[in-house]
């Protein structure tokens, strides 16, 4: 009864995650485009065509603020709000991507 009760525990605790983190992905998705095809403000890289090691990177970097270019600023108040970057980077790399465990 205890290893029912704490796997639903558990599996709401993820499913809140996840959807904490696409709330999270909803400013990103203003620019970025909605399955992040877009040219931020015509300057960014198309997230959907970077790696899942290359957006995590640039988020750690942006909340580091040791990455950047022109937009700079904007992303390290974006970046600064979102609860995992971890996660969030999983969730905008699905977007365009299958998932099979050997990115992460």
């Amino acid at each position: 009864m205890k290893k029912i009760i704490l796997s639903s525990l558990l599996l709401t605790g993820l499913i809140q995650a996840k959807e904490i983190v696409k709330e999270d992905l909803h400013a990103c998705k203003v620019c970025h485009g909605r399955k992040f095809e877009k040219k931020a403000l015509g300057k960014s890289k198309k997230v959907s065509e970077m790696s899942y090691s290359e957006i995590k990177s640039a988020l750690v970097g942006y909340k580091k603020r040791t990455y950047g270019g022109n937009l700079k600023g904007i992303m390290e108040r974006q970046v600064y709000n979102l609860k995992s970057i971890k996660e969030a980077s999983k969730e905008i790399y699905s977007i365009n991507h299958e998932l099979d465990g050997s990115e992460f």
